[in-house]
């Protein structure tokens, strides 16, 4: 019979022996990351990423003062593409009521068009 590998439980992890890590690095005990951590350090991809979601929320914020509040909750998303606006909507029947309610507002000095496009996600409620 082989001989087995005696576990030492005081003092590693199953993990850790499975590894060669230990629970301790230079005397300090390892700290996880946290999420908002690991993506304030992320890579040029996940950066233009956030930079673009904060984009998205401020063009929601700017619908959201504009638009009658009825219809807010059939934009399902809202994206700035080389001076156009696209607004997306949860069907083609609130598509054609967003689409008049932003014919009555005047664009925004940076925006050249906007479309209404139907993209369904979550609905209404």
């Amino acid at each position: 019979m082989p001989n087995k590998m005696r576990r030492d439980k005081k003092r590693r992890s199953a993990s850790a022996r499975r590894t060669g890590q230990t629970s301790r690095t230079t005397g300090e005990a390892q700290k996880a990351d946290s999420v908002k951590a690991l993506l304030s350090r992320a890579s040029p991809v996940l950066t233009s990423i956030r930079e673009q979601r904060s984009r998205q929320v401020g063009w929601r914020e700017w619908l959201a003062q504009r638009l009658p509040e009825a219809l807010l909750p059939h934009v399902t998303g809202v994206v700035e593409r080389q001076g156009e606006l696209v607004i997306f909507t949860t069907s083609a029947s609130w598509g054609v009521r967003i689409r008049y309610a932003m014919a009555e507002l005047e664009p925004p000095p940076a925006i050249d068009r906007i479309h209404v496009r139907v993209m369904p996600g979550r609905g209404p409620g």
